[in-house]
């Protein structure tokens, strides 16, 4: 992974930050919410990182109201598609998940995203995805229980897909 795009991974996970403070009221004397994020990769993949990342980024931005529990390697839900129904159960909260589950369950459009050599390069398949393309694919039914962030910083700019659910009350 790439130093820029380590920079870029945190100020996305800054942006979920601002974006759940601005969700979730003040909260005096109430005890902290816990928010838990899961993630289908063992050891120290870039989605781990990114997880561990936002816990860190969320409990001390939030001050301590919100917490964020990391759970790695399938420990929630027994892969994506899964991880996503967790989601969309309430048991998981936030999961970084690949198009092919959206795809196979949900929305056959999301499908195409992951053939192979359909992008000629990375700047290329983020053109598309932060264009009119992409902002359909996000307004669809299926990404009624995902939340899009987009991130731009110097040369990574990239779309982001993190499933959320519930609210931070």
């Amino acid at each position: 992974m790439t130093p820029a795009c380590i920079h870029c991974l945190r100020i996305t996970l800054a942006c979920v930050v601002v974006v759940l403070g601005a969700l979730c009221p003040p909260a005096e004397a109430q005890a902290p919410v816990t928010m838990k994020v899961a993630t289908v990769n063992a050891g120290d993949s870039p989605r781990n990182t990114a997880a561990y990342e936002f816990a860190k980024a969320i409990g001390e931005r939030s001050k301590g109201r919100i917490k964020a529990e990391v759970y790695i390697n399938n420990q929630l839900a027994r892969g994506e598609g899964a991880t996503l129904e967790g989601v969309q159960l309430g048991t998981i909260n936030v999961a970084p998940v690949g198009s092919a589950p959206i795809g196979g369950i949900f929305e056959p459009a999301y499908l195409p995203l992951d053939l192979p050599f359909l992008w000629t390069s990375r700047e290329q398949a983020w053109k598309v995805m932060d264009g009119p393309i992409g902002q359909e694919l996000f307004s669809s039914p299926a990404a009624s229980p995902t939340l899009a962030w987009t991130a731009r910083s110097g040369p990574c700019s990239r779309t982001w897909r993190f499933s959320a659910s519930g609210s931070c009350s």
